[in-house]
């Protein structure tokens, strides 16, 4: 009976053990948000000082992108509105956010003509987006950005800050963090800045309170530094 009783409890191991495994084939991007609070809570004062960002207008800057090759924003988004996000490799926040804004680009871009560009931007060499992309495969480009000059010309200190440029490359709105609401008012204004109606957008596992990301230190030095760079 005992060896029975072990049988069966083995096989229910080795059942839940391939569920798992074939869950994680099927979704290898998908790392859920399981903690019961942000790690990194976006605070009012970074909602005011994204808020403060809208329509100003950095210069457009030249990276690299994950082949090597340069680029830049306004390449990217080809006289369009563009959503930008900033990337930390090693970050948590950054990983677990990365599903989502694929999903976004997906659900906004769902034919063949690229209504809304969207351009992934980390705080790190070459090698490390080329090991991003490998990584995530995202549709869209990933710039390099090492010196992290990019994250201060946009007073974006944290990883999971993101922006939505006008054509002209204007800020729209910029956000310091992602949660349900958030991802749903990207939805909103990304697609009224491309001229078509929002369609319902399923935030999934993004978390309910508004969180943020790990620090850019780079960026964070020189932002202490100087607290209003020139744009």
């Amino acid at each position: 009976m005992k060896k029975l009783m072990a049988s069966i409890a083995a096989g229910a191991i080795f059942a839940a053990a391939g569920l798992f495994l074939y869950y994680q084939a099927e979704n290898r991007n998908v790392q859920a948000d399981v903690e019961p609070s942000p790690r990194h809570p976006v605070t009012d004062a970074m909602r005011a000082e994204a808020e403060a960002n809208a329509a100003m207008q950095p210069e457009n800057l030249e990276f690299k992108d994950s082949d090597g090759h340069l680029s830049s924003i306004s390449k990217v988004a080809g006289g369009k509105p563009v959503f930008v996000y900033f990337i930390k490799d090693g970050c948590p926040c950054s990983t677990s956010a990365e599903p989502m804004f694929q999903e976004l680009y997906q659900h906004l871009n769902d034919d063949e003509a690229i209504k809304v560009p969207f351009v992934g931007i980390i705080g790190s060499d070459v090698a490390t987006a080329k090991k991003w992309v490998s990584q995530f495969t995202p549709a869209y480009p990933v710039l390099a950005a090492p010196k992290q000059d990019i994250m201060v010309k946009y007073k974006a200190p944290r990883s999971v800050y993101s922006v939505l440029l006008d054509g002209e490359g204007k800020v729209i709105k910029m956000w310091p963090g992602w949660s349900k609401n958030i991802l749903l008012e990207i939805n909103a204004k990304a697609a009224k800045a491309a001229g078509f109606e929002p369609k319902k957008f399923d935030t999934k596992y993004a978390p309910s309170n508004d969180s943020s990301g790990c620090s850019f230190d780079k960026a964070i030095a020189e932002l202490e530094d100087s607290p209003n760079p020139e744009l």
